[in-house]
């Protein structure tokens, strides 16, 4: 299969390191780093404080994870080039030997590691449940997306869609029983 330009930046993050573990070309990995070089660039330069050490240590990050990449079954990218940032920053701070400011200051990192971890999973999360509710039967996506999503009340669906109040009721219950099967499907 040839892939153009357009053609690679429609592909997913999964999608792309399938092709580049099959093919092991690194125009694959490439666009993956690119979506998320701001990301590693940015932690780079929040440990290291100095824009050449952080140009330096990204340099540094793509070449390792090329490697690592290739060898490694990796789900979420952005998230795994994050921590693959992180501990290279503070790798190399830890030998120039450059202490931290403080206990809370190490605190900070780890609770914006977590946030940032949780934040991704959130958003993985969120994405499925989108998918989940375009495979919903036509009613029950109206239904579910007319109650939860945008907050209206069952008088107001019905004014909306001109349905009863039985099946506004029936709906959403069969609606949300499904998508939590869909959902439990994906996990």
């Amino acid at each position: 299969m040839i892939f153009n330009k357009r053609k690679i930046e429609k592909l997913s993050d999964s999608e792309l390191a399938k092709h580049y573990r099959k093919t092991k070309n690194i125009k694959f990995f490439g666009h993956i780093f690119s979506r998320y070089a701001h990301l590693v660039y940015g932690v780079c330069l929040k440990y290291l404080k100095n824009t050449t050490d952080a140009e330096d240590a990204m340099m540094q990050i793509f070449e390792k994870s090329i490697i690592d990449f290739k060898n490694n079954e990796i789900t979420y990218p952005k998230s795994w080039l994050y921590s693959v940032s992180k501990n290279f920053c503070l790798m190399q701070l830890r030998k120039k030997a450059i202490p931290l400011d403080s206990i809370n200051e190490i605190d900070n990192y780890e609770n914006e590691t977590n946030q940032i971890e949780e934040k991704v999973l959130n958003e993985k999360k969120i994405e499925q449940l989108k998918q989940s509710i375009s495979e919903l039967k036509e009613d029950q996506k109206i239904g579910i997306t007319l109650f939860y999503l945008e907050k209206k009340s069952y008088q107001e669906i019905a004014n909306e869609t001109g349905w009863e109040l039985k099946k506004i009721k029936s709906e959403i219950q069969n609606g949300k029983r499904n998508l939590r099967l869909k959902v439990k499907e994906k996990e």
